[in-house]
């Protein structure tokens, strides 16, 4: 009796250990660059719904108000951060990410300054990617699609904050103005000055150049679909099936920010990319007080969105599957 358990623990220990080392999680190491959109994610907040699920997180972040990565990259010293990583140059140079995220914004694909040098957002995230890649071949590059701003007649609407809260009495909005989310998000991108450069196709078409120009990476850049996540949940309003909703744009702060729900589906939109679990039945109090029910639509509908897409999510080319037509 004993010899035979003794062969079975024997058996079985390697396979405990195996078990122990992965539950073990190592931390996920991320940095993110971009502005308050950026911000919007609220870092602290993120890696508490990480830790919930015994995943930690140490993140390093290089923030502007209202930047484009151009101007960051060309201000290297300047903006928030946080220590010891410092602003993206020591951040990149000198620490090891497993990830990095990089949020574009009011540039485009391709532009040269006024010194002629490329400072497209292709260019940009190359060169990021390049000096990350330097530490560790292996990071992961995510590219941030985020939502669009409201406009009205295709112009931006003026505001300051909480200027389009429903949340705040008296604020004034009237979302009847405003262009149609859906409009906005799947107009196709000119290469103009109209808006277009904050759609579904200008983050396909950017995520598919960025892919061409790193081969060096040992894993392809990803999108975290925020854009499309928002999309779903704004048709599912449209419905009827959001009690209490009619438009996304109930989740806007004003103008461009989001408000707590908001921030909260961009968390758990970071979360099922970054760490490929379903966020349902994450917790809420990270982000404040938040209505359960909505709070559980927004984890669904991110799942949705991220689950069936692996050819845009997951890091394998962006290649339709036979049947299937490009994502654009």
């Amino acid at each position: 009796m004993y010899l035979r358990f003794a062969l079975l623990f024997t058996i079985c220990l390697p396979a405990y250990r195996q078990v122990s080392a992965e539950n073990d999680a190592q931390p996920l190491r991320v940095y993110f660059i971009g502005n308050s959109v950026t911000d919007t994610i609220r870092y602290g907040a993120f890696a508490e719904l990480a830790e919930s699920r015994d995943q930690s997180i140490i993140w390093g972040r290089h923030m502007i108000p209202g930047a484009p990565l151009e101007w960051i990259y060309d201000h290297p010293d300047s903006g928030f951060a946080e220590q010891p990583f410092g602003h993206y140059p020591k951040a990149l140079g000198e620490f090891t990410w497993d990830a990095i995220s990089v949020q574009p914004f009011d540039r485009h694909l391709h532009g040269k300054n006024e010194k002629g040098e490329e400072r497209g957002d292709v260019e940009m995230i190359r060169d990021l990617a390049e000096r990350a890649a330097k530490k560790n071949p292996e990071v992961q590059i995510y590219i941030y699609a985020r939502w669009p701003r409201i406009t009205s007649s295709g112009k931006s609407l003026e505001f300051d904050k909480n200027d389009y809260d429903p949340a705040n009495p008296g604020s004034g909005a009237d979302l009847s103005k405003a262009d149609s989310y859906a409009d906005r998000f799947n107009a196709k991108y000119t290469g103009g000055w109209d808006a277009t450069n904050e759609t579904r196709d200008y983050f396909d078409q950017l995520l598919d150049e960025v892919r061409a120009v790193t081969p060096f990476l040992e894993k392809p850049p990803k999108l975290v679909p925020v854009g499309d996540v928002m999309l779903a949940l704004h048709k599912m309003m449209q419905a009827g099936q959001v009690e209490g909703y009619t438009s996304i744009y109930q989740l806007y702060r004003d103008g461009i920010h989001l408000n707590e729900m908001g921030s909260y589906l961009v968390g758990c939109t970071f979360y099922a990319v970054m760490l490929n679990q379903s966020p349902v039945g994450l917790p809420t109090e990270p982000y404040g007080t938040l209505d359960p029910v909505i709070a559980e639509i927004v984890q669904k509908t991110v799942w949705k969105v991220v689950r069936p897409r692996p050819s845009v999510y997951d890091g394998l080319p962006n290649i339709p599957m036979k049947g299937q037509t490009r994502r654009r």
